[in-house]
């Protein structure tokens, strides 16, 4: 079973994604389990310590009142998970462009990856089933949405 992590500093946004990710675990019968979600990127690692498999981590990529921001946890990760599947979530079409310095690929998703959770008051394009996010880069391990 794949573990899913989630973090994001807005508790709201938080819930949402959280809800999604269970219900759509649930209903496509993926083997996941969502074993964190949490806003603080410390508690992310140290589960990812305590359990060295391969993951999915979302990750948000503004972390509020953090240490550190999505993309430096994603580094931090990849180190630890080599294997695993980091996605970026942010509402900030703006931030895409740190991809080019973090050497990652940008998602297709349109709407500048706003999703129906409340990230930036977004249309649903994230979590909008069939919009090609991360669809088109499945050799890639690294999405920004």
């Amino acid at each position: 079973m794949l573990p899913v992590y989630i973090c994001e500093d807005d508790e709201a946004v938080r819930a949402a994604q959280e809800e999604f990710l269970r219900k759509l675990i649930l209903m496509e019968g993926y083997d996941m389990e969502l074993v964190l979600c949490t806003g603080h990127p410390e508690d992310v690692l140290l589960a990812a310590e305590r359990h060295p498999k391969r993951g999915v981590y979302f990750l948000d990529v503004e972390l509020k009142g953090e240490q550190m921001d999505g993309f430096l946890l994603g580094k931090r990760l990849r180190a630890l998970d080599p294997r695993g599947f980091l996605i970026y979530v942010t509402a900030f079409s703006d931030l895409a462009f740190e991809t080019v310095r973090y050497h990652l690929e940008a998602g297709p998703c349109d709407g500048g990856g706003a999703d129906e959770a409340g990230e930036g008051g977004g249309t649903g394009v994230f979590f909008r089933k069939g919009n090609g996010c991360g669809e088109a880069y499945p050799h890639r391990r690294n999405y920004v949405f």
